[in-house]
């Protein structure tokens, strides 16, 4: 076989995975949530749910099928880009296709989707503040059959909530559009995300930018917490990495629309509080870009570590920020197989959630 026949072989086999995954992500549709009200879907739909929830064996392993491929490819796409194999219109079409594919998977292993949809609707639907208002002030609200977290408030910044309002509204009090827009949303950050690490690498005229955007691209975590079960920390990302773009640039103007994205990616979720510190002109100048950059990537580990200190254990989405600096500092690092192999580790915690139905609820340090 050669060389070019592998690799078309190894795509479709990829692809032929991320179809797999997005619809075995039916499996674990919430047993109190009609999608499509369609007899054709409802009967597949069954067949799903009877595989999900009531032969957790089988359904782990296809589970881990999956992962292994995806970590497999993974990592020869990263080999291959180092030596120059991968053109970047490749790379364009593949990261397309995989998250068009993705974004219409179900959240298979988070209802956080459903909070951030119920929230927006207690804006745009009850007119009333939810910063103040929780879904179980709702009681009669169908949509809240399926939801978590119903006894709470909302927890995240302004801007979040401000965005979100966008596809609440055009959903125009339709579950099955209002879900599939917000999906798209998140399509969105991730593609963004994604253009601005090559952005950050080209104009810093380093090599392997094709190899950067793939650390982050096709990271299987990402792949499974940014699009299929969508997470905001995306979003932050996204906008983070904006703010990261226009601060190199190092320009009164670009010092402006630095802040003011960074201003941005802390109002939909604080995390990035805390890379406040390096977004001061004089401290670039002083640590240098490569320097700047792997104190981004520690304070982003510190952040992770922080939250699964807050919450006792470890939600593999915590990861997705370090996740997402580290590709803007590898030609630095010798080993960037070794930091992705542990950052795709807590995937494993979805495993134990497929084989038994509940989480891991232990401190987990990965």
């Amino acid at each position: 076989m050669t060389l070019r026949a592998y690799t078309n072989s190894m795509i479709i086999l990829y692809l032929i995975a991320i179809v797999s995954l997005s619809i075995f992500s039916y499996t674990q549709v919430d047993l109190n949530l009609t999608l499509l009200n369609w007899q054709p879907y409802l009967v597949f739909q069954k067949q799903l749910t009877q595989l999900g929830y009531y032969n957790r064996p089988l359904n782990a392993l296809i589970f881990l099928t999956i992962f292994v491929l995806f970590s497999v490819v993974y990592f020869r796409l990263i080999q291959k880009s180092l030596k120059d194999k991968l053109s970047l219109g490749f790379l364009k079409k593949l990261i397309l296709t995989v998250s068009v594919i993705l974004a219409l998977g179900y959240p298979i292993f988070s209802h956080d989707i459903f909070n951030y949809i119920f929230d927006a609707k207690i804006l745009t639907t009850y007119h009333l503040n939810p910063y103040q208002y929780k879904a179980l002030d709702f009681p009669s609200d169908d949509w809240t059959r399926f939801m978590q977290w119903t006894h709470r408030t909302y927890p995240y910044g302004p801007l979040w909530l401000l965005i979100t309002t966008i596809p609440s509204f055009l959903g125009l009090g339709k579950f099955f559009i209002t879900f599939y827009l917000f999906k798209l949303l998140f399509l969105a950050s991730y593609l963004i995300a994604c253009i601005y690490i090559y952005k950050i690498i080209d104009y810093l005229k380093k090599e392997n930018a094709i190899t950067a955007t793939i650390l982050f691209a096709f990271h299987p975590l990402v792949l499974v917490d940014a699009l299929l079960s969508p997470h905001l920390d995306i979003a932050m990302i996204a906008i983070s990495l904006v703010s990261i773009y226009y601060f190199l640039q190092s320009t009164k103007k670009s010092y402006v629309k630095s802040w003011g994205y960074l201003v941005g990616s802390i109002l939909i979720k604080f995390a990035t509080i805390s890379f406040v510190p390096f977004f001061i002109p004089s401290v670039l100048k002083k640590l240098q870009t490569q320097k700047w950059i792997f104190g981004l990537f520690i304070v982003s580990c510190l952040t992770a570590i922080l939250q699964t200190l807050s919450q006792g254990h470890l939600q593999p989405w915590y990861i997705l920020l370090p996740i997402s600096i580290f590709p803007l500092y590898f030609n630095q690092s010798k080993k960037p197989y070794l930091v992705a192999l542990i950052t795709i580790l807590p995937l494993w915690i979805y495993i134990y959630f497929l084989t038994t139905g509940s989480w891991i609820n232990v401190l987990w340090f990965i």
